[in-house]
């Protein structure tokens, strides 16, 4: 049984649990995504559609509802919910990403740190230990040279616990 068009432009009403067939013309990147998009799902190309047309009503209902929209109690209605499969799915792709971002930022800013202290520490050895090479005390510059590299790790130790280097500024204060 076919219906004839609405003809005041208002759609067609349906009653219980009657079902409509709905025929539609898309163009080839439409329709091959639509196939890309099905087939990621696993379904069939009618159930996408009407899955992808349930989220897309459902994301426009959420975003029409206020922020804070309660139930209505004279009509006993709730608000519409949002939908968890597309909306929430966004969101929480988006703070996982944000995280983990996150997480790799302050990894890359910890081993900065200890390597500006790591300079900054080798920089004032280098200033302190520069003498001329004498061969008759090779060993005891050996073994100063390995008490000295104690010394340098437990320093940049030190100032990596202790945040770091202050940064170099200039007699007005400029960086």
């Amino acid at each position: 049984m076919k219906s004839s068009p609405p003809t005041s432009g208002r759609p067609l009403k349906r009653h219980g649990n009657a079902r409509s067939e709905l025929r539609s013309w898309m163009d080839r990147e439409g329709y091959e995504r639509l196939l890309r998009e099905a087939a990621a799902r696993d379904l069939s190309a009618s159930k996408c559609v009407r899955d992808c047309l349930r989220e897309y009503f459902a994301l426009k209902d959420t975003m029409a509802l206020p922020p804070d929209a309660k139930a209505d109690p004279t009509s006993g209605t709730s608000p519409a919910r949002r939908p968890a499969s597309l909306f929430e799915a966004v969101e929480a792709a988006i703070a996982g990403a944000l995280q983990e971002s996150e997480r790799r930022t302050s990894a890359v800013l910890e081993k900065l740190r200890l390597l500006a202290c790591m300079l900054d520490q080798a920089y004032q050895g280098i200033v302190v230990q520069m003498v001329e090479a004498d061969p008759a005390t090779r060993e005891a510059r050996i073994a100063r040279a390995t008490e000295s590299t104690k010394r340098w790790r437990r320093a940049v130790a030190a100032l990596y616990r202790n945040g770091g280097p202050e940064p170099a500024t200039d007699e007005n204060g400029k960086r």
